[in-house]
């Protein structure tokens, strides 16, 4: 085995700056405290974990990997009354006081989005674990239905409604990934997607847990 212990290190830094423990870093991402452990001793990290941290915590793949630009891909907000100011009361929906008292993270985007269009929802179902926990809170910018590869998006298919998914861009069309790999993809032409699947892009992710 090759050890990399930058990558390592970094990990170890970045998960006490959002303040948790090995267990409870894991736990968002649905990882026991040994590979976290295991991970912070030799650095050898799954190629898919990097998404899923990205995701559920806003690290930037790029600095975890390499150490290049910023550490955070998001901003990570610990204070549920900064979400209560940002988010509660807006036309698309807001977040009760019972979503959020048990807040652990909150990631607002940096940049891109529109602050007057977040749509806030439960997500009921656990097709996007690890990265979006059953029951969690998902902040949508229903004004960005712009295809980039690889995002989050909210969804709309006429056989099953709402949901939300990951969109991947292939030669042949877009594919719709389920983070749980009991979901089989589906690939769907460009045209369809274009034809207004997309409701917006998931722009924060709240994990009750």
């Amino acid at each position: 085995m090759v050890f990399n212990m930058e990558q390592s290190q970094r990990l170890r830094e970045v998960r006490k700056i959002l303040d948790k423990t090995q267990a409870e870093f894991g736990k968002q991402i649905g990882k026991g405290r040994t590979t976290i452990i295991n991970w912070e001793r030799s650095g050898e990290i799954p190629d898919d974990m990097f998404t899923v941290m990205e995701n559920v915590y806003g690290i930037s793949t790029e600095w975890l990997k390499a150490g290049d630009g910023k550490m955070f891909d998001v901003v990570p907000v610990h204070s549920t009354e900064h979400l209560r100011k940002e988010y509660k009361g807006r036309a698309h929906g807001t977040i009760s006081d019972d979503d959020i008292i048990d807040a652990d993270l909150i990631s607002t985007e940096i940049s891109g989005g529109s602050q007057e269009n977040i749509r806030s929802i439960k997500f009921d179902n656990d097709s996007m674990e690890p990265t979006i926990l059953k029951c969690a809170v998902c902040g949508v910018d229903t004004d960005d239905n712009i295809l980039v590869d690889n995002k989050i998006y909210l969804i709309k298919f006429p056989n099953i409604g709402e949901t939300i998914r990951r969109l991947q861009i292939k030669s042949n069309g877009v594919l719709v990934v389920a983070d749980n790999k009991n979901v089989e993809p589906e690939l769907l032409p460009v045209e369809v997607i274009e034809s207004g699947v997309i409701l917006g892009r998931v722009r924060w992710i709240h994990n009750k847990v």
